[in-house]
């Protein structure tokens, strides 16, 4: 045997062994190296996954609480590129028309708001200083599915073009974990059939992009994975669905001045002599445009408790934007086509109309827009309630109304009957005294049918203050206080109560340091000669400005008249 002959044996051993040597070091290397990588994994990777079309944008972007999912805005810009502009003061965004999902079953409320709006806008809700979106308002906007997942804050948006699927992993299913987007390590093997969410589908050996029910992301081998289930995503179209309400009607408004202040009480518990519930949610601003400030869980909260929520749209008292409305039937058409996609987005139950300091000039210009108003919004089934003063009063805040031909368009007229002595009142005197307030509705029943009319309650009276001048008083200051904070302010300094026969009201007085201090009381006595004169007049309702001013004595008197 030559040398040669020897010696390839032993050399094909030596390989043989160093190929064995070289696949146990690399296998040894890949080992330490899942378990180092493993060891160095953020334990809260998949927090807040943000996942749109079966894109995922990233970990730790969303934000959530105890009622909603937060999408941050700047997110929402690289989803939606076209079409979406936030406002100067940063404080809300405006979406073009065409770019939102907006089908109704009705054509014509379709045609119409899709003909008449350019663009909607929705707020902001702020997270230290960042702007966000709620999941659910996205969805709803731009006609999506979600689910949210509570353990890890992650959301997944999907639609018919990106559908979610669920599917059961079997027993023994390799999972694993991506790494840094290139590799992938073995996490471990399903001790049991478990739910999972699929949300990206490979082809062919490739992998698939799978989610557990908390949230946390895997890939799968395509091929392990059996039968597949879409989710529905089908988009159910806007409705006719409003809530009525019988009557007696019982009505209370909610002051809103911020997107905020709607977030802050969308979990509240109602007061239970309450049927209809009015936030102060658009106002009016240049060129038809409707600052929104509603939030649609708000609604949906009430709708559970069993009210009816008319959103109210006002025209923040000013005559000259009022003025430009209603001298262009374009800005008109816009304001209401605004109107008409909020009551559909929101689930509102109707509108509560609150114009006031008119141009008297402007008086049948505001009759005409109320009445085509109405005749778009009853194609919804919105009931449209307006809210006016006293009559016989100023021009601007009083006989700009013209009663009569308003009522015929609308289904129930609040009738404001206070302030009849209002803040900057030269004298002092009662909100609202039961004479003035009982000649407030013969007034008004003059041109008003009493099943279309409502009496507006003050839930609050007025600490005057006057300084003594010679030998008399002058009224120099007044306040506005709640029925609890009177009720206090009578405790703590023991005050002596009388009953002004005149007014028909409690009454008390107190001097400090020079100044007199005077008040005409609201309380249970007043509140229920109120309701005492919508029975005798046989009146549509009641209606309270403003919620949280009242007490539990009020709430009782109430829900007792309302269920007598």
């Amino acid at each position: 045997m030559t040398l040669k002959k020897l010696l390839l044996p032993v050399t094909t051993m030596i390989l043989a062994i160093a190929l064995i040597m070289t696949g146990v070091y690399a296998y040894r290397i890949k080992r330490d190296y899942d378990v180092l990588t493993l060891s160095l994994l953020d334990e809260n990777r998949d927090q807040g996954q943000l996942i749109i079309d079966g894109v995922n944008y990233g970990n730790h972007l969303t934000r959530h609480d105890s009622a909603q999912f937060w999408i941050p805005l700047d997110q929402v810009m690289l989803w939606k590129t076209e079409g979406i502009t936030v406002s100067n003061s940063g404080q809300r965004i405006y979406i073009d028309m065409d770019k939102l999902y907006f089908e109704h079953e009705d054509e014509r409320i379709e045609a119409f708001v899709k003909t008449h709006t350019s663009a909607i806008n929705m707020p902001l809700h702020f997270i230290e200083d960042k702007p966000y979106l709620s999941a659910q308002t996205l969805a709803r906007l731009f006609g999506y599915q979600v689910k949210t997942f509570d353990e890890t804050g992650s959301v997944v948006f999907y639609s018919e073009d990106a559908p979610l699927y669920e599917t059961v992993l079997s027993q023994g299913t390799d999972r694993y974990l991506m790494i840094e987007n290139r590799n992938r390590i073995k996490w471990d093997s399903t001790t049991q059939s478990v739910k999972m969410y699929v949300y990206q589908k490979g082809e062919g050996d490739s992998y698939t992009r799978v989610m557990n029910e908390s949230g946390d992301v895997f890939d799968i081998k395509t091929g392990q994975l059996s039968s597949l289930m879409p989710l529905s995503t089908e988009i159910q179209p806007y409705r006719v669905e409003t809530q009525k309400v019988a009557q007696p009607v019982s009505l209370t408004w909610e002051a809103v001045e911020s997107y905020n202040q709607s977030l802050n009480k969308q979990d509240t518990q109602f007061e239970s002599e309450l049927n209809v519930i009015s936030p102060t949610w658009f106002n009016l601003n240049v060129n038809g445009i409707l600052i929104n400030s509603a939030e649609i869980e708000y609604v949906n909260n009430a709708h559970n408790q069993g009210l009816a929520v008319w959103g109210l749209y006002k025209n923040n008292f000013d005559p000259d934007w009022t003025q430009d409305l209603l001298g262009n039937t374009i800005d008109q058409d816009y304001s209401i086509a605004q109107l008409l996609y909020y009551a559909n987005f929101y689930h509102l139950d109707g509108i509560n109309l609150d114009f006031e300091n008119i141009y008297l000039k402007d008086q049948d210009a505001l009759s005409d827009y109320v009445a085509n108003m109405s005749k778009i919004l009853k194609m919804n089934d919105l009931t449209l309630s307006m809210d006016v003063t006293r009559p016989r009063g100023s021009d601007q805040w009083s006989k700009v109304y013209d009663r009569a031909a308003l009522q015929s368009s609308v289904d129930y007229m609040v009738l404001m009957a206070y302030d009849e002595f209002w803040a900057s009142s030269p004298l002092s005197g009662p909100v609202a005294s039961i004479p003035w307030t009982e000649q407030s509705i013969e007034w008004s029943l003059e041109t008003i049918p009493a099943h279309k009319l409502v009496l507006g309650m003050p839930y609050y009276t007025r600490r005057w203050e006057e300084s003594k001048q010679g030998n008399s008083w002058k009224k120099t200051g007044s306040k506005a206080i709640t029925i609890s904070a009177t009720e206090n302010l009578i405790e703590e300094k023991s005050l002596d109560i009388s009953y002004d026969e005149d007014n028909g009201v409690n009454y008390t007085e107190y001097t400090e340091e020079g100044i007199r201090y005077r008040i005409w009381i609201e309380d249970v006595l007043s509140l229920e000669k109120r309701l005492g004169l919508a029975n005798q007049h046989r009146l549509a309702g009641v209606a309270s400005w403003r919620r949280g001013y009242g007490n539990d004595a009020f709430e009782k008197s109430v829900t007792e008249w309302l269920n007598q």
